[in-house]
């Protein structure tokens, strides 16, 4: 396997959680790591704000608010009302040195990928199958159908449930793929 050159500035990160690579990025030397935060309820999430003195943030039942901060700098780097993802576990961040660090911590961890880390060939695969064309991977379309149904069957205001649907089946696609 080649090593990817990068000039000297230049590490990988990936966060994890739930047994998955949920991103994967070249940063510079610099970059310092987030800490990122979920919340389920704005009690949590109010006292949360008030050990770091944030204020006026608003989530619904259905959503969870995620916070990313930087212990270093104390700063709070983004906050997002989202979905539930339901990932039974807090997502932890990495930085490695080389790609080769982070292929090696990704298969000495049994991780399984997301969809950024596939080739360009399987992204197009999932770029297709969005797009109702046809695909060639395994049961593509029976999958689709059943994507399409579930899709279907979501009121057209649920933009939170059309979100959460099309992860789900992302993560059935990258699953299929990575057997390839």
């Amino acid at each position: 396997m080649n090593e990817q050159k990068t000039d000297l500035k230049q590490k990988f990160q990936i966060c994890v959680s739930g047994g998955r690579v949920m991103e994967y990025n070249m940063v510079e030397e610099s970059y310092l790591p987030r800490k990122w935060h979920r919340f389920e309820s704005i009690k949590e999430f109010r006292k949360f704000v008030r050990s770091k003195a944030f204020d006026k943030i608003f989530v619904d039942e259905d959503s969870e608010m995620l916070v990313i901060t930087q212990d270093e700098t104390n700063k709070l780097l983004f906050s997002s009302v989202a979905p539930k993802m339901n990932l039974g576990e807090d997502i932890q961040e990495y930085v490695f040195d080389t790609e080769n660090s982070v292929k090696d911590f990704i298969s000495k961890n049994n991780l399984s990928p997301s969809s950024n880390l596939l080739d360009d060939a399987s992204k197009e695969q999932i770029n297709r199958f969005f797009s109702g064309e046809k695909c060639f991977f395994e049961n593509a379309t029976q999958l689709y159908v059943e994507y399409k149904a579930q899709k279907d069957r979501l009121e057209a205001s649920d933009s939170h449930g059309e979100v959460l649907l099309g992860k789900k089946y992302e993560q059935k696609i990258v699953d299929i793929l990575i057997k390839y």
